[in-house]
């Protein structure tokens, strides 16, 4: 079943390429095959194909449909990218691992026919993140994975765009995402309670990732659970509840 870890193509928007242009950030959600992304992290068992910021299974989640999950839409992404790819060249920073380099060349293919041509940089995974979490880093993309520390949209959303925590241990802005509106939208839904406050969160998720387009959202890990064939009672939500297991 859903998880709560979603996994990020991050777009920089602090750098010159996706800096106020959300057109092309667009275009790349669009143009990105994530079945062949999730395939070379080990296939369907790690996770299901998403286009959304918040996991399936956080309150508030609506399923909204917005980018293709099974198959990319180019001629969408020609479209979007059209007039908006500047100098036409991303630098997408990655872990020195198999399945990061892996990934990064299926980015490499993918951007391409909407004219972006797509450099590797492969770093150990501590100096990536030094370097990526320092803010202006020359970085147009790099891969991540993310949960939230708790159980609410606020340790999802507020964390990764809030644009006023930068820099702050509360942030995870890897794409440097700063927008007023989006800062006091984010701050409103965070003073709201019950089924009000996911509401909020549960647009401002379709809102960031089908007009924003900060990241790209491709899979949503799956929470897995191994018991042995004694177990019984096995309540999942979204992981396993110790205090209902029971023994056959």
């Amino acid at each position: 079943m859903p998880g709560i870890d979603v996994r990020f193509i991050v777009l920089n928007s602090s750098q010159p390429l996706f800096k106020d242009n959300a057109p092309l950030r667009r275009a790349v959600n669009f143009a990105v095959d994530r079945p062949a992304l999730i395939r070379e992290r080990g296939g369907p068992i790690t996770g299901r194909p998403t286009d959304q910021y918040l996991p399936a299974s956080m309150p508030g989640f609506v399923n909204d449909h917005i980018y293709p999950l099974y198959h990319p839409n180019l001629a969408k992404a020609r479209a979007l990218a059209r007039g908006h790819t500047r100098r036409g060249k991303a630098a997408l920073w990655i872990k020195d691992t198999p399945v990061d380099i892996a990934q990064a060349q299926t980015i490499q293919r993918d951007l391409k026919p909407i004219g972006i041509v797509v450099s590797i940089k492969r770093l150990p995974g501590p100096a990536l993140f030094q370097k990526i979490a320092t803010p202006g880093s020359p970085f147009d993309m790099t891969l991540v994975g993310f949960g939230p520390d708790y159980f609410d949209p606020y340790a999802m959303l507020n964390v990764l765009f809030d644009g006023r925590l930068i820099g702050s241990p509360y942030s995870f802005d890897l794409s440097y995402f700063d927008s007023p509106r989006y800062n006091a939208l984010l701050d409103a839904a965070s003073r709201l309670i019950g089924p009000a406050r996911y509401r909020a969160y549960g647009k401002l998720d379709v809102s960031l990732a089908a007009d924003q387009a900060p990241m790209v959202a491709y899979e949503n890990e799956s929470a897995l659970t191994f018991v042995s064939t004694r177990h019984g009672c096995l309540v999942l939500n979204p992981f396993l509840d110790f205090a209902a297991v029971c023994l056959k």
